[in-house]
């Protein structure tokens, strides 16, 4: 992957990750030194490369497919609301250039280092959170299943804040896998999650703990 700042026709920053590994999923973050942006002069570019046996894949928001997102942090604020900008999946993008996959020849002047030695079946390795069966709260259509939810719709991600569905980091509606039960009080059905997925303890005396939901007790306040 490859994120970079164009000025005047030149690249004069780039951040690279040459290593990405399945069972490892996650937000990889690259440590940089602070750096301006020039408005209206520079332009972000982020280009990913896949190297994968499979014929076959295609860019998506399935677990199956491949997939790259770059998150870019900045200071000051700024007051006008930043979108997303990408491929299309059903969402206004806010590119200045177009998304254009490509297909790349294998003498591409990557890398794609490993992380380890060991070999993962296609389908395997999936760490899965929460089952579609729960629920979340939209802004246009109230409470759904997240079987159910779109790119695009309005999600409750806080106190009285709705954010932008953009994309699916997992999702995958093709294989089984085990998930714990916890029912509490105020909840109409059990929240279905996975074993390992953390969850906030709540005390009286200090600080909420976040612990795995195998974890849980009852009596404990979530």
């Amino acid at each position: 992957a490859l994120s970079q700042v164009w000025r005047d026709g030149e690249v004069v920053h780039q951040a690279t990750s040459e290593v990405w590994d399945y069972d490892q999923n996650g937000v990889k973050l690259i440590q940089q030194d602070p750096y301006q942006i020039i408005p209206g002069r520079d332009i972000v570019k982020f280009v990913c490369y896949y190297d994968t046996p499979y014929d076959d894949l295609i860019f998506g928001q399935e677990t199956l497919q491949e997939m790259c997102i770059d998150v870019l942090w900045y200071y000051p604020a700024i007051s006008k609301k930043l979108g997303y900008c990408g491929p299309d999946f059903n969402v206004e993008a806010e590119c200045g250039e177009p998304y254009v996959p490509s297909m790349a020849e294998k003498g591409v002047d990557r890398t794609f280092g490993v992380v380890h030695d060991g070999t993962c079946a296609r389908a395997s390795g999936i760490a899965p959170c929460f089952s579609g069966r729960n629920s979340v709260l939209t802004a246009d259509r109230g409470y759904i299943r997240m079987n159910e939810v779109n790119i695009g719709d309005m999600v409750l991600v806080g106190q009285n804040e709705f954010s932008l569905v953009y994309s699916f980091g997992h999702y995958n509606n093709m294989s089984s896998t085990d998930y714990l039960q916890l029912h509490a009080v105020g909840l109409e059905e059990p929240l279905e999650i996975s074993k390992e997925y953390m969850v906030f303890i709540r005390h009286q005396q200090r600080q909420d703990t976040a612990v795995p939901a195998s974890m849980v007790a009852i009596g404990d306040k979530l």
